[in-house]
């Protein structure tokens, strides 16, 4: 957003069913901790002016939203707590959105949760699938809460522990 309006007008926003049923809600907001309503808050500010320009697109669980991009669900964090992957000539990136949040602790440890995840259980699931394939099949990643560059590849030891790799990242 642009202070109330669509920062990027053409843009259609995709977001996962169980997550506008969640957030859009008046009934949820009324009925959330004091602390959260913030949360409810911004996510109508920010939908409500895309959703008016018949610009939201809602989908439901994995699908291919437009050739080369595909919505994986990733639920715990949020009800719809969605990564996006996006695949071309024999590439491919996952976008994990909110699936680490202290990167330092949570590869060591793929079964810590933060106080904000709306399902601690799923999202530990999450970790560690979402863990456990990147290793194993060498993708890079992205995630709104690892260090700048925010992208890099998951590696595991000998000790099954992972670490993580951030992209090689040289200006110029």
């Amino acid at each position: 957003m642009a202070e109330s309006q669509r920062a990027f007008p053409n843009a259609i926003v995709r977001v996962e069913k169980r997550d506008t049923d969640y957030w859009l809600s008046e009934a949820n907001m009324r009925a959330a901790p004091a602390e959260a309503k913030r949360f409810f808050e911004a996510a109508i500010a920010s939908i409500t002016p895309y959703m008016r320009a018949g610009k939201l697109a809602v989908f439901e669980g994995n699908t291919d939203l437009v050739p080369g991009v595909r919505a994986q669900t990733a639920y715990g964090h949020t009800p719809g707590h969605t990564m996006y992957v996006v695949e071309s000539r024999g590439e491919k990136i996952v976008l994990w959105g909110d699936v680490v949040h202290v990167a330092v602790v949570q590869f060591k440890d793929p079964s810590v949760t933060i106080r904000y995840d709306g399902d601690a259980s799923e999202a530990q699931q999450v970790h560690e699938l979402a863990f456990a394939d990147a290793a194993q099949n060498g993708y890079i990643v992205g995630g709104a809460h690892i260090s700048f560059p925010g992208l890099g590849r998951v590696r595991r030891d000998a000790d099954n522990a992972y670490t993580y790799v951030p992209v090689d990242y040289s200006q110029g």
